[in-house]
């Protein structure tokens, strides 16, 4: 499983206003990659509140970004000059406040770019790996939150001013799956779960999702809506397959259920002791994760369906 995924570069897979979008991302782990889907998705909605498209057709030539760091005072000149060289850039927002300035631009771009700054005498070229370091998580979400709040307002006063025909599509309007390679994993091959069920997911959600499929650590599961017989607070309980008498509590941080769907996606955690359960809630045995998935869940993975 996790040879499916390259670790050295994640693929960043956002759906936007109706647009596919890709950034490719190198050396950046899970929680910076999930930061980083929030700057991205805040950055697009920001310039598309200001009627600007730079990140959006940055993406759209596959996402290979480079970011150039220069004194805040050469801003103008700097963004003159990349206009000038022909350059495509999208303004980075400006975090740490250290009298830097930050753009992102295509790394098709480098040579110009590298004329550019022989030129400025100033100014370095960094991975947005190393851009992501000197931002915060908390500044990264009020950023992720009063953009997406700003367009939320924008999208409803443009349908009122059209009469109510808009509506406020909220996060379903941004998709990340960050699948490395493109190759689908074994749960998407079943034809049980499909990437638009992925898609419905919130945005957080999604990247767990990621984080789950490539920690390595947990077995990936799909299960039909009939074996879910009970959900609380903390856990759901699932009957397991061709099973009459037999139940597992999945943690709820381990299950994900889109709306629409008939089928949730879940993960169980391969070396982690789960108790089995009858239907009255009486322990009988103990099996790891790792023995249940091939007990009961790799077996009918192919051709039957998590439902039996």
């Amino acid at each position: 499983m996790s040879s499916e995924i390259t670790d050295a570069v994640q693929v960043i897979r956002i759906l936007f206003d109706g647009t596919d979008l890709f950034l490719r991302v190198a050396g950046v782990g899970i929680k910076p990659l999930k930061q980083l889907a929030k700057l991205i998705v805040g950055i697009l909605a920001r310039e598309k509140m200001e009627g600007k498209t730079s990140m959006k057709n940055l993406l759209k030539r596959g996402g290979d970004m480079h970011v150039f760091k220069f004194p805040e005072e050469q801003l103008k000149k700097v963004e003159a000059m990349a206009k000038k060289y022909g350059i495509l850039f999208s303004r980075l927002p400006d975090f740490n406040k250290d009298g830097m300035r930050e753009i992102a631009f295509h790394a098709e771009s480098l040579p110009r770019m590298n004329a550019l700054i022989e030129k400025l005498k100033e100014g370095q070229v960094m991975g947005l790996g190393e851009y992501m370091q000197e931002a915060s998580d908390k500044d990264i979400d009020k950023f992720y939150e009063e953009t997406r709040q700003g367009r939320t307002e924008g999208m409803e006063k443009a349908g009122k001013e059209a009469g109510g025909t808009q509506r406020n599509t909220g996060d379903r309007a941004y998709s990340v799956s960050g699948m490395g390679t493109g190759k689908k994993p074994e749960w998407m091959d079943t034809g049980y779960l499909k990437m638009k069920d992925i898609e419905a997911l919130p945005l957080d959600k999604r990247l767990d999702v990621l984080n789950h499929y490539q920690s390595g650590e947990h077995d990936p599961i799909t299960i039909t809506s009939k074996l879910i017989t009970k959900e609380t607070e903390d856990y759901v309980v699932v009957r397991l397959p061709r099973q009459t008498g037999k139940f597992i509590h999945i943690p709820k941080e381990d299950f994900f259920f889109p709306d629409g769907s008939r089928t949730a996606l879940a993960f169980l955690k391969k070396k982690e002791e789960m108790k089995i359960y009858t239907e009255h809630g009486e322990e009988m045995m103990r099996m790891t994760g790792n023995e249940i998935y091939h007990g009961y869940f790799d077996q009918c993975q192919y051709p039957y369906r998590h439902g039996a």
